[in-house]
């Protein structure tokens, strides 16, 4: 029974690895029916736009449905991190931030663009993510690599918002490619700690069982 379990807990982590796929992988489905829309100048969100696509349902729906891999991937990083011995307050805010990049996804299919509630406080589940993976990996064994990856991704996020905001109008051309690019900082990293916690978590299993023969 215990074997099953484990089973179904690494399916739901390594369910984290298709957040990134699901980003960018729905705009290369919506972009079609957006006839003038230039990826490097729009952001992705525009695609949800009546004005923009002749099918906006395609990228609302698309973000709604697509959050699905996040609510599995959450519950899995709660039960396995749990199991893991990971600290209790890290497993739980990292619990927490992916409820709230999923409730994240699911605001901006629901109140596309223009509507002022298309983005909102649900944003912060991306940088406490980040922060309380960190600490609750921080004790793993060969987690050094990750946490340095993880913490590059949060100084190069820094950096890009500080550009954004001291350069101002020179980012507006590119307003669609410093979102995507500003994404692979801060979404990535997700699948990334997705695949590093569903591997240890699967030699973790096989221990357990072992063990317990």
């Amino acid at each position: 029974m215990n074997w099953t379990r484990n089973q179904f807990i690494y399916i739901a982590i390594a369910a984290g690895i298709l957040i990134p796929i699901e980003y960018y992988g729905l705009q290369l489905v919506a972009i079609p029916f957006a006839k003038d829309y230039n990826w490097i100048r729009q952001a992705a969100s525009e695609l949800g736009m009546s004005s923009v696509s002749s099918v906006p349902a395609v990228f609302n729906l698309g973000k709604i449905f697509g959050s699905i891999p996040t609510w599995i991937a959450a519950f899995g990083f709660l039960f396995g991190l749990r199991q893991m011995g990971a600290n209790a307050i890290a497993t739980w805010l990292t619990f927490f931030a992916m409820i709230a990049v999923a409730l994240n996804d699911i605001e901006a299919g629901v109140f596309p663009l223009p509507d002022s509630r298309h983005e909102g406080p649900f944003l912060i589940g991306f940088p406490l993510w980040s922060f309380s993976f960190i600490a609750a990996i921080s004790r793993f064994p060969e987690s050094r690599k990750l946490r340095i990856y993880l913490i590059t991704n949060i100084l190069l996020a820094v950096v890009m918002l500080g550009a954004r905001i001291v350069l101002g109008d020179f980012f507006t051309p590119f307003a669609g490619l410093f979102q995507r690019g500003f994404a692979f900082v801060t979404v990535v990293p997700i699948s990334v700690g997705s695949w590093f916690l569903a591997a240890r978590f699967k030699n973790f299993s096989i221990q357990d069982r072992i063990f317990n023969l």
